[in-house]
């Protein structure tokens, strides 16, 4: 099955530092080339969609087996923070056939996807079951009659949204789809809600991207009564809870801001060259380019007591 990665590089900006003068977005080189050295291992070709700024000044040191430049010049710089996830939707709409997207922040350590690939009976894969009160909780519970009027959401919740009172999406470090025709509806009813949202028709939108990509997916798969495989599925999450879920299968999401923490980056760093040294080189040499570089690491506040995330 096709494997796709996409990296987008707009205005220098990133979901994190927003405004500032930076150049952050740099820092993604590491996760995204151990992320690249794992699938190439495990499923073979991977191909990366992304824009002429950041394959010059990133990507072109990973070594990527297929490249796909488009340089997106519709996309909204300005609102960037809340729309970024469109980008995504744009890799996603390019697709011909069924294909597994994975962030460049996952990294699988173990064959996960085969039993999605070769199985029939899925329509498609995510991550797991995302959780947020604050997020989807919070969008579901101050908008629910808007949301069944637009049918963005079932009118009978099904039992897990009953459970966690709406706070549910789906977690897309690792999402994709073999039903083509639901995808291309999936893509509609996002830029339906993304719309909507930029137009002031809800309460409490928190996250955007969150929610019209990953409470969106959710809702939508529940609706079309679609089958969806889980990578970290629900029992093995509320046994061990969504870290130690990952470590017990081989399976890293370095979510949000952890991709700048300095602690983070350096373990993703020495993991390439202890154990991939082949890829030293392609370290070395974008290290030298970005001599020059204003980049500022982000501090995990609870540093002591990191797990072993890699």
């Amino acid at each position: 099955m096709k494997i796709v990665q996409s990296f987008y590089q707009i205005d220098r900006k990133v979901c994190y530092f927003n405004g500032d003068d930076n150049d952050n977005y740099l820092i993604n080189f590491y996760s995204n080339l151990l992320s690249y050295i794992k699938l190439n291992e495990l499923y073979g070709d991977v191909t990366i969609h992304c824009n002429s700024y950041a394959y010059d000044n990133m990507l072109k040191y990973i070594p990527y087996d297929n490249v796909i430049f488009d340089e997106l010049d519709w996309i909204n710089s300005d609102n960037y923070g809340n729309e970024w996830g469109l980008m995504k939707f744009h890799v996603f709409e390019q697709q011909k056939e069924p294909f597994i997207h994975i962030d460049g922040d996952v990294f699988l350590f173990n064959d996960l996807l085969s039993e999605f690939i070769n199985n029939d009976n899925y329509d498609g894969i995510v991550q797991s079951l995302d959780m947020s009160s604050q997020v989807y909780g919070a969008f579901y519970l101050n908008n629910i009659d808007k949301l069944r009027k637009l049918n963005i959401i079932n009118k009978i919740p099904d039992n897990i949204n009953l459970k966690y009172n709406g706070a549910v999406g789906f977690n897309n470090g690792v999402v994709g789809f073999k039903n083509m025709s639901f995808l291309k509806h999936y893509i509609g009813m996002a830029k339906k809600l993304n719309k909507l949202m930029n137009e002031g028709t809800f309460k409490n939108v928190n996250h955007q991207t969150m929610i019209f990509e990953q409470f969106n997916l959710y809702h939508t798969v529940m609706n079309k009564k679609m089958n969806f495989y889980k990578v970290l599925s629900n029992d093995l999450i509320s046994e061990f809870g969504l870290n130690e879920a990952g470590s017990k299968v081989g399976y890293t999401h370095l979510l949000s801001g952890n991709k700048y923490v300095d602690y983070f980056v350096m373990l993703v760093r020495n993991k390439i060259i202890n154990e991939y040294p082949e890829f030293e080189e392609n370290i070395r040499l974008f290290e030298k380019s970005i001599s020059g570089a204003n980049i500022r690491y982000l501090k995990h506040k609870n540093i002591e007591n990191l797990i072993n995330v890699v």
